[in-house]
């Protein structure tokens, strides 16, 4: 299967089936650059992203209208398509922590950003797991794109 496969497919299913496309493994030199930048190692995690992601980055920051008063600007399915180079060969990681909904607990995520006539960021919670013979993740969260810079 591929991106485009797994985006027609959550286009199509739209109940609250979870459905999950696993890009492929952090690659070596990514880990490097993670933790050059970040401090913090992956090495072993699989890139993934899930329908719940892509619907989130589709329902809030698709609308021209709405991401120009937040000074933003949509995203588009071709946007989608560009999220594996985002993340393999973004230009600047940021990591951070962002308040869960319940507020109590935090999670860590990894800001990539690439600039191609705007700032593109997506967003990567980092999921770790301790349970024999499961994958630590990198799975999509969100998706957005600005005109200027943005700090975190």
């Amino acid at each position: 299967m591929t991106i485009e496969d797994f985006l027609g497919k959550v286009k199509v299913h739209t109940d609250n089936v979870h459905l999950v496309f696993d890009i492929s493994p952090v690659t070596e030199e990514l880990a490097e650059l993670i933790f050059s930048e970040t401090g913090i190692s992956i090495h072993g995690f699989m890139v993934t992203i899930d329908n719940y992601g892509i619907r989130h980055a589709l329902e809030r920051h698709s609308d021209a209208q709405k991401e120009a008063a937040h000074g933003q600007v949509a995203i588009t399915d071709e946007d989608l398509l560009l999220i594996p180079s985002i993340i393999f060969n973004p230009d600047r990681i940021i990591y951070d922590h962002r308040k869960k909904v319940d507020l109590t607990t935090k999670n860590e995520v990894f800001i990539f950003e690439k600039v191609e006539n705007c700032y593109i960021y997506v967003v990567k919670e980092i999921r770790r797991v301790r349970k024999k013979g499961k994958l630590n993740r990198l799975v999509f969260q969100t998706m957005f794109k600005t005109k200027k810079r943005r700090t975190f």
